[in-house]
């Protein structure tokens, strides 16, 4: 996900949280109509109570799961302007290491993207030989020519 799509969430989230709550804002009115009596709210007919009763605990269960959600939701806000935060800010930092380093390229007379010439070679190192490692961590060592331009020699040790 990207910086713009990610900066996005906390409003979504914010919608979802500002519905939740109005959700649970008309808690009070359920539980006004619901009253205290089992009659009051369901009636005079056998089991009334029973019903009134389970209405009771889903009453609470649904106030308790609204304002968790709520809390939750207000979390993961949280949590999401923090990462866009952090991420805002580590971007800002690479792009100002960019900068830095295409300064450097540029003060030193070259152009922004290195080229070959911008580093030395390996064997640039002593006019005799030079050593390299290979991707196995192995080092391999080989001799260009001797002083009198006749020994050749070098190649893979045979540890791989």
């Amino acid at each position: 996900m990207d910086l713009d799509s990610m900066s996005k969430v906390p409003g979504w989230l914010t919608n979802i949280k500002e519905y939740v709550d109005r959700l649970h804002g008309m808690m009070p009115q359920l539980a006004n109509d619901l009253g205290t009596d089992g009659v009051q709210a369901t009636g005079t007919y056998p089991g009334a109570n029973r019903v009134y009763a389970q209405a009771q605990q889903a009453y609470i269960a649904l106030d308790g799961q609204l304002n968790a959600t709520s809390s939750q939701v207000a979390a993961a806000i949280a949590v999401t302007q923090q990462i866009v935060q952090n991420y805002t800010t580590t971007e800002a930092l690479n792009k100002a290491n960019a900068a830095d380093i295409e300064k450097l390229f540029t003060d030193q007379g070259g152009s922004a993207t290195a080229s070959a010439s911008t580093f030395p070679s390996a064997s640039s190192s002593s006019p005799d030989s030079s050593n390299s490692s290979g991707t196995d961590g192995s080092s391999t060592s080989s001799n260009s020519s001797g002083s009198d331009g006749t020994s050749t020699s070098g190649g893979y040790d045979g540890q791989g």
